[in-house]
């Protein structure tokens, strides 16, 4: 959660891995996340980039994609809108919420990773994982996501926490994979609680 320009490069020092989210954006946040991800490129550690609400103001997308060509992440994850407003000028979004389906962005996935070297998540109701070569389908969403704030960002969390087997693609499946199992835990809690899903106090969702 750091963002202190004073302190990033500090902080990357001692990461195994670096997520940027550009949820909040201001010049020296921006700054920061610069210096942070050419930091971790330096000491040789996975970058993940979430690009919230790409598409929805031309500062978000310009920033999120000057990211990307500067210091090209190892993943990219975010929802079907956001993936493609990095590649396609035309594409809008809702905020933070994507106005399109998941299988609707793949195409640019593809192209965002061959050019870009990097593996692209897909989230939404079916996360799509894009590499190279290889395209791996994950069914374990809900609509109950949508109602639930961070659940995007928690995603990319999840990202960060196996890259350094350097497969990224197989392991940000399995991150993903944990996640979703989170998601479909709570969905089964909230059925057998009637709890609401903003409501999971008590209730254990990580997977062992």
């Amino acid at each position: 959660m750091a963002h202190a320009e004073e302190e990033v490069e500090e902080m990357v020092n001692i990461s195994s891995a670096l997520v940027i989210n550009i949820g909040t954006l201001s010049e020296r946040w921006i700054s920061s996340m610069f210096k942070a991800a050419h930091q971790a490129r330096k000491k040789g550690i996975p970058v993940i980039l979430d690009p919230v609400g790409a598409g929805a103001t031309a500062y978000r997308t310009k920033t999120a994609r000057e990211l990307i060509n500067n210091e090209s992440p190892a993943i990219i994850r975010g929802n079907a809108s956001e993936i493609m407003a990095l590649y396609d000028d035309k594409s809008k979004t809702k905020g933070v919420d994507s106005a399109a389906s998941s299988d609707a962005a793949i195409d640019v996935a593809q192209k965002l990773s061959e050019t870009h070297k990097c593996v692209i998540c897909i989230s939404g109701a079916t996360d799509y994982i894009v590499g190279k070569e290889k395209i791996v389908k994950i069914k374990n969403g809900h609509q109950l996501m949508s109602r639930v704030t961070g659940l995007g960002c928690t995603a990319s969390a999840y990202a960060a926490l196996l890259p350094q087997w350097k497969n990224y693609l197989f392991s940000h499946g399995q991150g993903y994979g944990g996640n979703g199992n989170c998601r479909r835990n709570g969905r089964f809690s909230c059925r057998r609680t009637r709890k609401s899903p903003n409501q999971f106090s008590g209730l254990s969702l990580m997977p062992v």
